[in-house]
């Protein structure tokens, strides 16, 4: 968190590959991600998607 609020500036993109609770990429995680941005009313600055990352 500290990198997040000290190195980034504005313009700058930042991408938090595997930002998740647990192990499994189920919808009710990412339901409790969208419900964390609204109330920290950060909707405006962060795109999530709910996909995920693999060598294939």
């Amino acid at each position: 968190m500290a990198f997040v609020l000290h190195a980034l500036r504005p313009g700058d993109v930042f991408l938090d590959v595997g930002a998740n609770v647990g192990i499994y990429p189920i919808a009710a995680t990412f339901e409790r991600l969208l419900r964390n941005l609204r109330l920290n009313d950060l909707l405006s600055c962060v795109d999530p998607h709910r996909v995920a990352v693999g060598a294939t």
